[in-house]
């Protein structure tokens, strides 16, 4: 025999439309209730089972933690006038796209509150790294590395916040010593560099060839959106025309690596204390590779990159009867 019953929700004592569901005996089912939740923060949710005989267990509570837009500061290290020229001009526009119905009305697209600066300002006072969720460092020059900025971005990164770092034209610099390494690097990892740069490698002619992504972790949160069939060649057909080799720490997790002979890093993640450090050995402008101007890649990988690396770890709101509260 079947049962049917409906469930309801409900969301900050707020009933929504109630669904119904079949059951058959010492059966289950389940239903998917679409939700709009208007402001960050812990939220309460109870599932409401209306019609059942048993009235004991008809309610089912839970907190749903809804975060604020991730807070992004974009150190511009290559600015120009247009948008497709421009270090971040791809990827502001991902982050920030063209207001229009709800964005008009300064509601942050996908969740994400960017902010730009030139790496003169990296210094500031009036730039307090300390206040964003993810620090994106795209083609900085090792010069505006100063000790304080150093020692600034290696708080930030310990309290939690995400670290992306690109490189480019300004970090490569001779292709063969890098001055990121002296600022950022160390083989004890107590350095935000996950991994020691060694050498600046090209095709000989983009006409005649280019690199791909000969494998990717498709099980991490970064990455997984493209181990889907349907997704997967946006990210392993892009072409690569120029990267930077580079060695990782031991303890360095390397996310997609390049089809070149030595299978190089392109992307790299570390745990830096309480926060994640990300390398991108290659540009994200369309310098070096065609992928920013491919939307279907560019968008999802750096929508996944900089909301995981802006995630930070947070204590369960939900508790079985019995359990401890840790605060």
């Amino acid at each position: 025999s079947r049962v049917q019953l409906r469930v309801a929700l409900e969301l900050d004592g707020e009933r929504l439309p109630s669904q119904r569901a079949d059951i058959a005996a010492l059966g289950a089912a389940e239903l998917v209730f679409p939700l709009q939740v208007e402001e960050s923060g812990a939220h309460a949710l109870m599932a409401v089972l209306e019609n059942d005989g048993l009235v004991i267990d008809d309610l089912r509570p839970a907190v749903v933690s809804v975060p604020p837009p991730t807070q992004i500061l974009v150190v511009n290290g290559a600015s120009a006038p247009r948008i497709v020229d421009d270090e971040v001009g791809y990827l502001m526009a991902v982050l920030q796209p063209p207001q229009e119905g709800a964005h008009a009305l300064g509601a942050p697209a996908a969740g994400f509150d960017p902010r730009e600066i030139g790496p003169e300002d990296l210094g500031s006072p009036e730039t307090e790294l300390a206040s964003f969720d993810v620090i994106v460092l795209a083609n900085v020059a090792a010069s505006y590395l100063t000790p304080a900025v150093i020692e600034s971005l290696e708080a930030a990164v310990a309290r939690g916040a995400g670290l992306f770092l690109t490189v480019g034209d300004r970090v490569a610099g001779d292709g063969l010593s890098f001055p990121w390494n002296e600022k950022l690097f160390r083989p004890d990892g107590s350095g935000l560099l996950p991994a020691e740069l060694s050498r600046q490698v090209s095709v000989s002619a983009r006409r005649e060839g280019y690199f791909r992504v000969r494998e990717f972790d498709q099980d991490h949160p970064v990455l997984a959106f493209f181990a889907d069939d349907l997704w997967k060649p946006f990210l392993t057909q892009a072409p690569v025309y120029e990267f930077l080799a580079c060695q990782p720490l031991a303890d360095a997790r390397v996310l997609a690596r390049l089809d070149d002979e030595a299978g190089s890093p392109l992307l790299v993640e570390r745990r830096y204390d309480q926060g994640r450090v990300y390398l991108w050995t290659s540009t994200i402008d369309r310098a070096w590779t065609f992928l920013p101007e491919s939307p279907r890649t560019f968008i999802p990988l750096m929508h996944e990159l900089l909301r995981h690396a802006g995630s930070r770890t947070r204590a369960d709101r939900n508790l079985a009867p019995g359990e401890p509260i840790v605060l």
